[in-house]
């Protein structure tokens, strides 16, 4: 009988101290950006009518005078007393390894929607992040940035 009790106090024990997954709540930080330099070699124009808490247009431009590479993700960033702070994702976000190219003076229009990884975010200042890439030099990543407000 003591066996018995004994097994299932460890029972208890075992699944009582399993790790439980923590509540995802949007617009949680997770610690300062590590960018420190944002380029102009790329425009971010935001739509402002567009911006809502799961998504947002914008409009991208090479004002540089090469081909220069998306990597095809993005962050966004929280501000928080005059400083940035990146946003805990809900779940890492997949990116292709093709790399898009744009050419010099081309501006594309993207509906980037953020929910799946990011959820509903609350009212607050933002920016989103963009990486790019010269061709020959892919280990070195260009950032642009534009800030927006959900209100």
């Amino acid at each position: 009988m003591k066996k018995v009790i004994l097994l299932i106090l460890l029972t208890l024990a075992i699944t009582g101290c399993g790790s439980k997954k923590e509540k995802f709540v949007p617009g949680t930080l997770d610690g300062e950006t590590e960018i420190t330099e944002i380029s102009d070699i790329f425009t971010l124009n935001i739509d402002e009518e567009s911006v809502t808490p799961n998504g947002l247009s914008l409009t991208l431009t090479n004002n540089g005078d090469i081909t220069y590479y998306l990597y095809g993700g993005f962050k966004i960033e929280k501000k928080q007393d005059d400083k940035w702070y990146n946003l805990k994702m809900e779940r890492s976000m997949g990116v292709t390894l093709n790399l898009k190219p744009v050419d010099p003076g081309e501006s594309n229009t993207f509906n980037l929607e953020w929910q799946i990884w990011y959820g509903e975010l609350p009212n607050g200042e933002y920016r989103i992040i963009m990486d790019f890439y010269e061709y020959e030099k892919e280990d070195v990543p260009y950032y642009s940035a534009a800030e927006f407000s959900i209100e």
